[in-house]
């Protein structure tokens, strides 16, 4: 639907305040957030990118 927002593209909710989580960046499988609210940092689990082939890259 055009101008819809889907719930895995709102940043997760602080597990102190509920406040908006602000992305700070990622770091290996971590992305990492602060409050908008009350400035706790916390981090989430990103979302594995999946291959279309299902292949593993030649290194």
């Amino acid at each position: 639907m055009p101008g819809s927002t889907c719930f895995h593209d709102l940043p997760p909710p602080c597990p102190v305040c509920d406040g908006p989580g602000v992305r700070l960046g990622q770091l290996g499988n971590l992305v990492h957030w602060t409050c908008r609210n009350c400035g706790h940092q916390f981090h989430t689990l990103a979302e594995a990118e999946e291959d279309p082939d299902g292949d593993y890259p030649d290194w």
